[in-house]
């Protein structure tokens, strides 16, 4: 059964929380700007599970965390701060990623 939730961020925008349960397989969730979108969703992984076409592998991966920084630094995340190379450069140094 799939529900959905409206949240709101911290920066106030609104998003659409989509969430599938469905009893004997694991829970999947996503989130859209659309409430539409959300539920197009839901519905398409609700049948896909039934069908037994859904690939669950794909939603529960284990990232590394270059790829968690690596996506960071894609999405732009880094574009707020003040000096972006600065913030870049010693949380690669923290982690052990480079050294100072």
């Amino acid at each position: 059964m799939a529900s959905i939730f409206k949240r709101k961020n911290a920066n106030g925008t609104t998003v659409w929380r989509a969430i599938v349960r469905i009893k004997g397989y694991p829970t999947v969730c996503n989130h859209y700007e659309r409430k539409q979108e959300a539920e197009d969703w839901a519905s398409d992984t609700e049948r896909q599970i039934k069908a037994g076409q859904f690939k669950f592998e794909q939603h529960n991966q284990i990232r590394t965390f270059t790829e968690l920084t690596e996506r960071y630094i894609q999405d732009g995340a880094l574009e707020h701060h003040r000096s972006a190379d600065d913030t870049l450069w010693n949380s690669l140094v923290f982690f052990g990623i480079f050294s100072a």
